[in-house]
């Protein structure tokens, strides 16, 4: 894959409200880039569909402190192609009863950690102005989606005032253990070891396998760990974290 485009998308996905303030549903209020939305139908089944995945969980909120989210989810294509969407969540600037915002980058290649550093640079930037947004992505658009192990470094304008700055991120090495890349705390704190034991024997013989949790976050921690137990395989059927 490496050589392709870096990514798809990079959305941004709020909640409206209703008079009483409560969220009525989760809406694409920025999209980069802007022409990538058109009238083909995959793609507007695409988009339409990522704010759900972004905001699953909307009748939790308003909420006055959570702490930053981040997970994953998959979307698998009819052709059997899979999107995975990359998300960092947290609450909108204030004090008081808050809606929480999403930022989401959209791509066909797997690797949380080199995308969890742009999400990052986008939701600083997220509080000066979307035109900063934008300009750091026009910057790394046309970059390739880096060979395992490689490093990708930009300048980038900053975010506010003249001058440039450099940015930075690794992709993971393909041939290291993914179980050093995941967060196994969730999984370990969530689970018993017999009901780890009965969940990793479930998927080694292919069976079907629903996870839920009230955490948005460690719902995708666990879920990656599972994925990362079952190396050097991988798990070939529809996974949607």
């Amino acid at each position: 894959m490496s050589g392709k485009k870096l990514f798809d998308y990079v959305l941004i996905v709020e909640l409206a409200q209703n008079e009483d303030s409560s969220p009525s549903h989760p809406f694409i209020s920025y999209r980069y880039p802007v022409s990538s939305y058109d009238t083909n139908k995959n793609t507007v089944t695409l988009l339409n569909s990522i704010p759900q995945f972004c905001f699953p969980d909307i009748e939790d909120f308003p909420k006055e402190t959570i702490e930053n989210e981040t997970f994953s989810f998959v979307v698998t294509q009819v052709n059997g192609d899979r999107r995975f969407g990359y998300c960092l969540r947290k609450l909108q600037l204030g004090f008081g009863m808050r809606l929480p915002i999403c930022f989401c980058v959209v791509t066909f290649h797997p690797s949380f950690s080199l995308f969890l550093d742009i999400l990052k640079e986008v939701s600083e930037r997220y509080d000066c102005s979307s035109s900063a947004i934008s300009e750091f992505l026009s910057k790394i658009e046309a970059l390739s989606f880096p060979r395992p192990g490689e490093t990708i470094t930009e300048r980038i304008p900053k975010a506010t005032g003249p001058g440039m700055i450099s940015f930075q991120t690794t992709r993971a090495e393909e041939s290291e253990n993914p179980l050093n890349f995941v967060d196994l705390e969730p999984v370990f704190v969530r689970l018993d070891i017999n009901m780890i034991l009965r969940t990793f024997a479930a998927l080694l013989v292919e069976r079907r396998v629903i996870f839920t949790s009230a955490n948005l976050s460690d719902l995708s921690s666990c879920i990656q760990s599972f994925i990362a137990f079952l190396y050097p395989f991988n798990w070939q059927h529809i996974y949607i974290p």
